[in-house]
Parts: structure tokens; sequence; C-alpha cells
């Protein structure tokens, strides 16, 4: 029994070694084609060496012929020497071109006899010749024999150009043949890896219509037909139990489920668009009253200052429309909480300190709550409870967590609420502070209950106001 992700990565495993193999062979034809490019550089650059230890050589014949100093005449000897040793290490190349082989030939042959000649003259073995003759003979045939030599060179140079087309076809003829071997091997494990996918196609489209079937109650569907991939085969199986599951579990849960979901689907529309509603009166609410604050900032030019701001209320804004369930954890909301304190940092400066307590010990319980819930509160404080204060204000937000639920306190020393307009506020009578009510509306839709607000003022001294974030919902305790 074979296994379907086996193939699959084995599949995968040859595609990567091919790529592995074609690239080792590219690479090694590269290296190839550099090797035998060096060598006919090192040999031409070999034919020039040889050429200048030749002239070298005419240089210190001339010397020994001019001072007779033995020691000139051994540097003329080494010096032929090297240009011979030298041809005939590069005789074998020579040979493989007819043109630079004829070249190397008449060399050798005419240094074999300049050899000679210069031997006979040191010895002073004249043959029907004068000594001055024979001078002038050596001289013209050193000079023929350093013609020549440069007419080897030219002759290699052009046969180093026919052995670099012969190299550059012999490269193109290997690397298509590589090619085309990666090409056809590539082609075979697609072929493969597409009869494996239409295999597997055929079968998600059988368990898409027994589904479907399922879907529309048919439980009579014939049941799928097993593969020969074992891994696949689970799954099969299991779905066919899991039919037969399902349609005696519809059986008994048909008609108690549907009455209840109908009714918590309408119960949960009507609160959610109403938590909705009160949200979008926030939202530009707090948007218009941060605004202010931007354009404040801009007609003073504190250009970075504004920047920030937007910065800040954008992350705000983010995170609240990016909810859609429109519930986000605590720790959330904290966050938003502390852009919204670094914005009205910035905007009060020294008139009014803004701290935050923390006091939370929820382990890895996330709570949820409606976006903005704390900020309002604090926004409530600074537009009214400060809003006559010039120095020396502070509002102080505690956060301390409780058995049942988690309490959120705002209190600042501004001016207070009256007491007629206290009693309003209490009662839900009173018409402004908007963003404080949307949030208390919000949160006895959520839990339930009504009892989710303190408040408590003294004129002149300042007010208090706790919201209480339960863990459970009323119905749920």
């Amino acid at each position: 029994m074979r296994y379907f992700k086996k193939d699959i990565i084995a599949i995968f495993v040859a595609v990567i070694l091919v790529f592995m193999i074609s690239a080792i062979v590219d690479t090694r034809l590269d290296m190839e084609i550099f090797d035998r490019n060096q060598k006919m550089v090192r040999d031409y650059e070999k034919i020039n060496e040889t050429v200048m230890d030749y002239d070298q050589s005419r240089l210190y014949f001339r010397l020994y012929n001019r001072d007779r100093n033995s020691d000139d005449f051994r540097e003329y000897e080494e010096a032929t020497k090297k240009v011979t040793a030298s041809l005939e290490e590069l005789s074998s190349v020579f040979r493989e071109d007819e043109r630079s082989n004829m070249n190397y030939r008449i060399v050798a042959q005419m240094l074999a006899h300049r050899s000679e000649m210069i031997e006979a003259y040191e010895n002073l073995e004249i043959q029907d010749r004068t000594l001055s003759r024979d001078l002038d003979y050596i001289l013209i045939l050193s000079e023929r024999v350093s013609t020549q030599l440069n007419s080897l060179a030219s002759s290699y140079l052009n046969q180093m150009n026919d052995m670099n087309e012969k190299n550059l076809i012999w490269y193109r003829n290997r690397q298509n043949l590589s090619n085309a071997l990666t090409f056809v091997i590539l082609l075979s494990l697609v072929v493969a890896m597409l009869f494996i996918a239409r295999a597997m196609k055929r079968k998600l489209q059988e368990a898409a219509q027994v589904v479907s079937e399922i879907g529309n109650r048919n439980f009579a569907v014939k049941n799928m037909e097993r593969t020969h991939y074992k891994d696949v085969n689970v799954y099969i199986d299991t779905m066919n139990e899991m039919k037969e599951e399902i349609r005696n579990l519809i059986a008994r849960t048909e008609s108690y489920a549907r009455s209840q979901i109908q009714y918590e689907q309408q119960k949960r529309m009507l609160a959610e668009s109403r938590m909705k509603e009160l949200q979008l009166q926030i939202n530009p609410h707090f948007l218009f009253n941060t605004l202010s604050i931007v354009i404040r900032h801009i007609q003073f030019r504190e250009y970075e200052t504004s920047i920030q701001l937007i910065k800040e209320t954008s992350k705000i804004l983010r995170s609240s429309l990016g909810k859609k369930q429109g519930m986000i954890p605590l720790d959330d909301e904290i966050e938003l909480l502390n852009s919204y304190i670094f914005i009205q940092q910035l905007h009060l400066k020294d008139r009014v300190e803004i701290s935050l307590d923390i006091r939370k010990a929820y382990g890895n319980e996330v709570l949820e709550v409606p976006p903005l819930v704390i900020q309002p509160l604090v926004e409530n404080a600074v537009m009214h409870g400060m809003s006559q204060v010039t120095s020396g204000g502070r509002i102080d937000i505690r956060i301390l967590e409780k058995a049942d639920r988690v309490q959120v306190e705002v209190e600042d020393n501004g001016s207070g609420i009256p007491q007629e307009i206290l009693e309003k506020v209490r009662t839900g009578t009173y018409e402004g502070h908007i963003g404080f009510f949307n949030v208390i509306r919000r949160l006895q839709l959520l839990y339930e209950r009504d009892d989710v607000f303190e408040l408590r003022s003294e004129e002149g001294k300042g007010t208090l106001v706790m919201l209480y974030l339960y863990k459970r919902r009323e119905k749920d305790v």
C-alpha cells in the first residue's frame, strides 16, 4: 500500500535533484571550458616567453662576440637551452595545427643549425670560409630565427582562435544535451505529477459529490471507493463513517436545533445591530475630538506632534474598525487606551497628568470587551472635568481584577458634576456625554444587566467613574 504524501515528496525531491545535477553539470562544463581557455593562454604566454628567451640568447651572443667573455657564452647557452626546452614542451600543442606544426619544425631546424654554427664559431672551426663571413651568416640566421619565432606565435594565435571556436561548439553541444536531458526528466516528473493530480482530482470530485448529497439529506448515497493510497483511505473511511453518524444525529436533533438556532440568531442579530449602532456613534465622536486636537497643533506649526497624533489616532481607528465581531481582548483595549493617553498627554502637556495603574491576574484567561469602552470615560474627564483646569490637574486610571469582573476606575480632580446633572446621569435622562452613555448601553446589552457602572462626583473636587467588565454574562451565571 502506497502513501500519497510519500509520492508527492518523492517527486519534489526528484525535481530538486534534477536541478542540482543540472547545476553541477553546467558548473563542470564551465570549469572544463575555463580550464581549456586557461591552458591556451598559458601556452601562448609560454611562446612569448620563448621569444624573449631567444632575444636574450642573441644578446648574450653579441656580448660574447664583442668581449669574448666566457660568462656571456654560458648565459647564451642557458638561454638557448630554455628556448629549445620550451619549444619541445609545446611541440604536442603545435602538432594539433598544420601551420603551427610547420613553423615549429622550421624554427627547430633553424635553431639546431644556428647552435652548430655558433659552436663552430666559438671553437674557430672555419671550413672554407673566413671568421668574418661565419659571423655575418650567424647574425643573419639569428634574425631569420627571430622572424620565424614571431610567425610561430602568430600561427598559434590563429590556432587559439580556431580552438576557441571548437571549444564553444563543444560547450554548446554538451550544454544542449544536458538541458535536453533535464527537460525530458522534468517533463516525465510533471506527467507523473499530473497523473497523480488527476487521480486525486477525480477522488475529490467524488468526495464533493458525496458531501453535496449529504447536504441534500441523501444519506443513501453510495460510499466512496478506497484508493491505493493508505493515507487517503483514512479520510475516505472517516467520511463514510461520518455520513452514517451525521444521519443518525440529525434525525435526533433536527427539530430542536432548528427552533433553537432561529431563536438565538434573531436575538443575536438584534443585540449586534444595537451594539454596532452605538459603536458607530462613538467612532465619529472620538474622531471629531481628536481631529480638533490635530488641527490645533497644525495651526501652531507643530508638525511632528501632528504626525504622531495622526499615527496614534489611526492605530485606534484601525483596531476598532478591524474587529468585525465587535469584540477585542482586554489587553488590546488597554493598548488602545495607551495610544489615547499618549494623544491627550501631548495635548494637555503640563496642565493635566494622566496615570494608568493596571492590576490584573487573570493568567491565560482572555477577557473580551467591545472596543473603545475605557477611552470615552477618560475623554469625558479631559473634556468636561479638566476643561477649566490650567495646572495641577490629574486623571488616575485604575484597572483592577475582581473575582467576577474587571473594574475600571477613572478618577479626576476636576470641577466635578453639579448635583442636578449627577442625578440625571444616574437615571439616564441626561442628554449630554454621548460617548459615556453609549459605553454604558453597549455594556448593558453585552452583559444583559444594568449594574455595569457607578458614578461618584462632588462639585469642585472631582469625579470617580467605575466601570464593571464582567467575566460572565448574567444568563451564563
